[in-house]
């Protein structure tokens, strides 16, 4: 059997194809290329999961010393092609272990150290990765260590950058504690921003504070008390505040909020935050000037 020349219309069929098959290795699409999922993604979404140290039962709290177990799967096929390898990360951004991919589902373990500069505690990522270190499919888990309780709190807080003197305006604060562990007596302290005065503090969501705040049109701080914050249960407060009316163009009103906990705390760095706001002038309206005729 003889092989004829390959048509132009053949050609860029095989064009296409090519095209579609590089597009779904490397992430991206062509434009008026439709992806098969099922040739070039092993039939669905790549993922990866993480199990007790039997390999069945689903997982994702541990305690240091423990193995963890993971599967990963729907891999781009041929999986030559698409080189995989499992990559575990400690919370503070080390990579503890790297292994291979050479099937298609996969498995791997790892022992969570008990000293070193890998015993850590918190929230860790096994992730599958490429040549490059692109990540691809992540699972998180959290390790912790049942004789010593520790949590990870964390305070946000959000409001305008611009002010006008007589505005009154809204600050949200967010509280997050990722874990691994309860945090014991968390106390949240606001301070009312310099050339401010107290509205009001709302809370809109999570368990229940206690707070004292100052009398309306006082400066001061707000503190509020919680007896324990579970992690993964974020709490979002609403304060409000007005502008001194008398404040100056320029002027700067800024304000420190902290939180505390009796818990031993894994990251002191993310407990306090600084608010600032740059104090602006009115504008008079006026009307246009007529148009040169």
């Amino acid at each position: 059997m003889s092989i004829g020349r390959i048509s132009s219309f053949q050609r860029v069929v095989v064009a296409t194809l090519v095209s579609a098959a590089s597009a779904a290795f490397f992430g991206f699409a062509i434009p008026g290329v439709t992806r098969d999922a099922a040739a070039f993604q092993g039939g669905g979404v790549e993922y990866v999961k993480t199990f007790a140290d039997d390999c069945v039962t689903p997982q994702a709290v541990f305690n240091v010393g423990d193995t963890v177990c993971v599967e990963a799967g729907d891999f781009p096929a041929p999986l030559d092609a698409g080189y995989r390898r499992f990559q575990w990360t400690t919370p503070d951004g080390l990579v503890a272990d790297l292994s291979n991919v050479k099937a298609d589902p996969q498995g791997d373990r790892f022992v969570i150290p008990t000293s070193g500069q890998f015993a850590q505690l918190g929230t860790w990522t096994v992730a599958t990765i490429n040549a490059d270190s692109d990540r691809f499919a992540v699972a998180r888990f959290t390790v912790r260590n049942p004789r010593l309780p520790s949590a990870n709190l964390s305070i946000f807080k959000e409001g305008p950058k611009y002010v006008l003197p007589g505005d009154r305006v809204a600050y949200k604060l967010w509280v997050t504690n990722p874990g691994p562990d309860f945090a014991e007596g968390v106390e949240i302290v606001d301070e009312v921003p310099t050339n401010m005065v107290f509205v009001a503090l709302k809370q809109a969501s999570g368990a229940a504070l206690e707070c004292s705040t100052p009398a309306r049109g006082e400066t001061g701080r707000s503190v509020c008390k919680l007896k324990g914050m579970p992690a993964e249960e974020p709490i979002e407060l609403v304060a409000y505040y007005q502008v001194n009316p008398e404040v100056k163009e320029g002027e700067t009103c800024s304000g420190s909020t902290q939180i505390t906990s009796f818990t031993e705390e894994l990251n002191k760095e993310d407990n306090f935050c600084v608010s600032e706001a740059t104090v602006g002038a009115y504008v008079e309206e006026t009307e246009p000037p007529p148009d040169n005729e």
